[in-house]
């Protein structure tokens, strides 16, 4: 029977059969392969422009003053705290008075961390003051007079919502504070 074909016959089979073949070769050696992951490229950012990260956080610039190793400006990620500020200032000076800020309280951008000197201090009846009313915590404000626990939360409240207080202005902001008391208090707060 293939002696009876013609060489054009010939030639149509082998290309017939050449395809054939191709197609499972093809099928056999690409088709059948396992399913690559899509390759993602990174793009590189311009020159000096570095990439956010997820993890990175925003700086701020805070002030550390008083007694401190190193008081300056320090740079510092957004949501840090004042015991941060402190080790970065190169940790408390031998005679700094820590308990005259709040060490746990979260930093904002243009903040002033004053660590007082344990000489600095007064004490008016078993009371410290001055007492910073950007800092205090409630039973601190609560030992001036003219305040006390509801006017002591509001002043909390109003320096979270507002920033800190920069004047005995923004303090008769918060409600329930008057002239009067400012008068009373004026000796006993600072606002550093």
């Amino acid at each position: 029977m293939w002696s009876e074909l013609s060489n054009r016959q010939k030639v149509g089979i082998f290309s017939i059969l050449g395809l054939v073949l191709l197609a499972g070769g093809y099928w056999l050696g690409i088709a059948q392969r396992p399913a690559q992951e899509p390759k993602i490229e990174k793009i590189e950012s311009p020159a000096g422009v570095p990439e956010p990260t997820q993890t990175e956080k925003k700086l701020i610039v805070i002030h550390v003053s008083g007694a401190v190793m190193e008081p300056g400006v320090y740079e510092m990620p957004e949501g840090s705290r004042v015991m941060e500020a402190i080790q970065l200032a190169g940790g408390r000076a031998p005679d700094a008075d820590i308990d005259s800020v709040n060490l746990a309280r979260i930093l904002k951008d243009g903040d002033q961390v004053e660590v007082k000197h344990q000489k600095e201090r007064q004490q008016v009846d078993d009371r410290i003051f001055p007492i910073s009313i950007n800092e205090a915590s409630q039973p601190e404000l609560e030992q001036l007079p003219g305040i006390g626990p509801v006017i002591a939360r509001r002043i909390i409240r109003y320096r979270d919502e507002h920033g800190n207080f920069v004047s005995e202005e923004d303090l008769m902001k918060v409600e329930g504070i008057s002239e009067h008391i400012v008068q009373e208090i004026r000796q006993l707060i600072r606002f550093n």
